[in-house]
């Protein structure tokens, strides 16, 4: 369930652009550099994170 939920979360940023840009008064160059920092940032964990075992890796049947 928790997965699920970072899965969502990771995306979260995308539609809300928009809205950022609206609210904010953030030009399409802003949005543009804080969709890319994103993109980076998720691109970095993912790297980090992404040999780490998980449970199931560790357990034998």
């Amino acid at each position: 369930m928790i997965q699920l939920l970072l899965l969502f979360a990771a995306g979260a940023p995308s539609p809300l652009s928009p809205l950022y840009q609206a609210e904010w008064g953030f030009g399409p160059t802003a949005v543009t550099l804080v969709f890319a920092l994103h993109s980076f940032g998720l691109l970095a964990a993912l790297i980090v994170t992404g040999s780490l075992p998980t449970t199931s890796d560790r357990v034998r049947y």
